[in-house]
């Protein structure tokens, strides 16, 4: 994940750790290992609070189809 991905992800987390709603979905380029690329969008991003912390959801769906989505050995 670029350095760019990571920060808008933390921004993300951090808003709704603090109470505040996701608007829109996130869409990055995740490198599994050289050469197996995959395109992933968190649709929805949701905080639990729990008594050690607070517990993020995050839900995701691959993009296969995206030039960029290259899984080698499936």
């Amino acid at each position: 994940m670029s350095h760019d991905d990571q920060q808008i992800m933390r921004e993300r987390w951090a808003i709704v750790q603090n109470g505040g709603a996701i608007k829109g979905a996130f869409r990055f380029l995740l490198i599994l290992s050289p050469g197996n690329t995959l395109h992933l969008q968190e649709t929805k991003l949701i905080a639990l609070q729990q008594p050690e912390g607070v517990v993020l959801i995050g839900y995701w769906a691959g993009e296969f189809q995206e030039p960029d989505s290259i899984i080698k050995g499936m």
